[in-house]
């Protein structure tokens, strides 16, 4: 993460803490935020006995400066042609859009 053990230990506490009151995941979302100096924050949560279930996520504000700064590199973001290409109505995962290698090593699709 960031280095910073007390910020690390504060965001991990404010993520369990959100598991039973949403208050406790929108404060991880604002503390991840501050930590990474990012306008923008996107938490996932696979559950990994049953993938193909569940999938959730968080936003912290998303605005004009988040999309200017993904728009220098958006070209590079193989996220959005993949989505784009499947069938309308379908939803997918990107686990099951991309290779392993693919998720492992692009910063976009981890």
């Amino acid at each position: 993460m960031t280095g910073n053990a007390d910020a690390e230990a504060k965001i991990i506490d404010a993520i369990y803490r959100g598991a039973c009151d949403p208050v406790g995941l929108i404060r991880a979302i604002e503390l991840i935020a501050e930590s990474f100096g990012s306008p923008g924050v996107l938490l996932g949560e696979l559950d990994q006995a049953q993938p193909h279930r569940s999938f959730a996520f968080g936003v912290h504000t998303i605005d004009a400066s988040f999309f200017t700064g993904y728009a220098r590199c958006a070209n590079l973001d193989p996220a959005p042609r993949a989505y784009a290409a499947l069938p309308v109505g379908r939803a997918s995962l990107s686990n099951r859009m991309f290779t392993e290698h693919k998720r492992r090593t692009s910063v976009f699709v981890n």
